[in-house]
Parts: C-alpha cells; structure tokens; sequence
C-alpha cells in the first residue's frame, strides 16, 4: 500500500489531494474495513423458532434438570442457528459455492517468515478462525519459510506459529492491530485485483 494512502485511512494529512485512482483504492479499503467490523445477525425466523423452543421447554411440568434432552436440543439448535446465520454472512447466499465461483472469490496471498532455527512454521488467522493453519516450507534450507495461500477477499488478522508454541506476529506486515490479549495480530487487506504480499 502506498505511504499516502496509509496516511489517508489514518486521517493524516497525505500534502497534495488523492488521485482518482488513489481515492478508489481508498474507498475499498474503506468498504472492507467497514464489512470487517460488522456482526452476523441471526435472522428473525431462526431466532423466533429458538425463542418458542425456549418458552416451550418453559412451560414443561417437569422439574427443570440441567443438560435434560430438551435443554440438549435447545443448545443444540441454538448452535446450529447462529452456526448457520455465520454460514450464510460468510458465503454470501445459502447455496454452495462451485469451485469457479470459490477460485474467483479468493486471492493468493504470499507469506514469509525469517525463522532460521525453527522446525515448523504455519500461518493462521482470522480467514480461517483460527484453525490449524497452512504449512510453510523452507525448500532451501536459508531459514526463510514461504508459503501461498488463497484467501477470500476481505481484511484478515493473522499470525505465524513456530515450533507449535512460539505465535509471532509478521515483522513486514503493513499493519499491526492489538488483538485485545496482550498480543499484535498482522493485518493483510485482500482485494480483488491487489498484488500478492
């Protein structure tokens, strides 16, 4: 990203007015930034068929006994409900994806991490919620780990992990934000026609 339009989302003054390429950048930035922020919403069928399950279990002549079989089922669909309301925010619309589809909605990112004595690096974030990460390899054996990953559009949270234990944050990363832990998250902008990192 250019210095002025760093300085830009950060409200500072960038000297002589943006370009209209420079303010188009700005502007996706901006949207992504936006969209990152937002919560999934659980939608009014989902949470009014939970809330009758609820008052049903409510209205039960039994003596309530926690984890009975219908307050299992109530977690349960609870789970399921905002599961699939996250499902549906993330994917966009409630049919699957064709793998076309999915390859045009993903970029490739690169990612590098200087670890010369480490046996494993991987990168996780927030594009995969934090799950088990994606291997990186260091083929040559200089101590550089490497890896492409395809990442859907958006703005992610990320992190290396060495050795299983050792979470570093990207010392290139552009930005840095503090992931409210006592940590610093990486953060990559992914957009449609932006360069590999």
């Amino acid at each position: 990203m250019k210095r002025r339009l760093h300085d830009h989302l950060d409200g500072d003054a960038v000297g002589e007015p943006l370009t209209t390429e420079e303010l188009r950048l700005a502007r996706e930035w901006e949207e992504l930034i936006a969209a990152s922020k937002q919560e999934p919403s659980v939608p009014p069928r989902i949470e009014r068929d939970v809330m009758a399950a609820v008052r049903a279990g409510a209205r039960s002549r039994l003596p309530f006994r926690p984890w009975t079989r219908r307050a299992r089922f109530v977690a349960g669909a609870l789970a399921a409900a905002v599961l699939a309301a996250v499902w549906l925010r993330v994917s966009g619309s409630s049919s699957a994806p064709s793998p076309a589809a999915d390859a045009a909605a993903t970029v490739a990112v690169d990612f590098s991490l200087e670890a010369p004595s480490a046996r494993t690096v991987v990168v996780t974030g927030s594009f995969n919620h934090w799950g088990p990460g994606e291997a990186l390899s260091d083929t040559d054996g200089d101590g550089t780990w490497t890896a492409r990953v395809r990442l859907p559009q958006g703005v992610h949270q990320y992190m290396f992990v060495v050795d299983d234990n050792e979470w570093v944050a990207d010392p290139r990363a552009e930005r840095l934000v503090d992931d409210g832990f006592g940590r610093t998250n990486a953060v990559v902008a992914v957009l449609p026609s932006a360069p590999t990192m």
